[in-house]
């Protein structure tokens, strides 16, 4: 995305509309009666500004062994924070004069976990989850596929996208399982992404209808 603003008496304008977890490139034009100057440049920035140490993800639901960003915000330039997950090697960024750092981090497991980030003595967490999906590979028409999603954030929306075109929604229960019986009417060779909140797990599975 992108966007404008100007102001003619003040040092400061806004842009509406931006998303705390996409990075924005920033450029600033001056313009007076000799002309207009060319553009500065800055740094990518999260338009993300807490007063203290503070944790953003893009989503909270992520896929198992896909590397997924924490934006970490509210720090002074060059400090440097440790970011701790479960089944992970603690990781450490440095804070730039946007009072930003991101890492990138990978779950191998599945499960909910919990991410805590820390500058000297001052901690702040933030919550992910790493469902599992189990459906067969193979089904015989005229059957129907148990498919199971376990360790979802408790009642989410969850959503099997089929390559024949369906799709069948529903929601976690309060322990974070959903369980779905899907009809297969026909011989196909079908592949099933499964969304929790809104996020694409990885892989997709396939199903094989004979």
């Amino acid at each position: 995305g992108s966007g404008t603003c100007t102001t003619t008496t003040q040092l400061t304008c806004t842009i509406s509309g931006l998303l705390p977890t996409t990075g924005y490139v920033f450029s600033v034009r001056a313009k007076n009666v000799a002309g207009t100057s060319p553009p500065t440049g800055s740094l990518t920035v999260y338009p993300f500004a807490p007063s203290n140490l503070a944790i953003e993800l893009v989503s909270s639901v992520v896929s198992r062994s896909v590397g997924f960003k924490v934006i970490l915000a509210g720090i002074a330039a060059h400090k440097i924070a440790t970011i701790s997950l479960t089944n992970v090697r603690q990781q450490t960024c440095v804070f730039n004069a946007a009072r930003q750092c991101t890492v990138v981090l990978t779950e191998p497991k599945n499960g909910p976990f919990r991410i805590v980030a820390k500058v000297g003595g001052v901690p702040a967490t933030a919550y992910i989850w790493v469902p599992l999906v189990t459906a067969p590979t193979t089904v015989h028409h005229g059957h129907t596929a148990g498919i199971k999603v376990i360790d979802c954030p408790a009642k989410s929306l969850v959503t099997l996208t089929f390559s024949d075109g369906r799709k069948i929604s529903g929601h976690a229960t309060a322990t974070g399982v959903a369980i779905f019986f899907v009809p297969m009417p026909k011989k196909a060779s079908l592949t099933m992404t499964t969304f929790v909140s809104g996020s694409a797990l990885q892989p997709t599975n396939r199903i094989s209808v004979l």
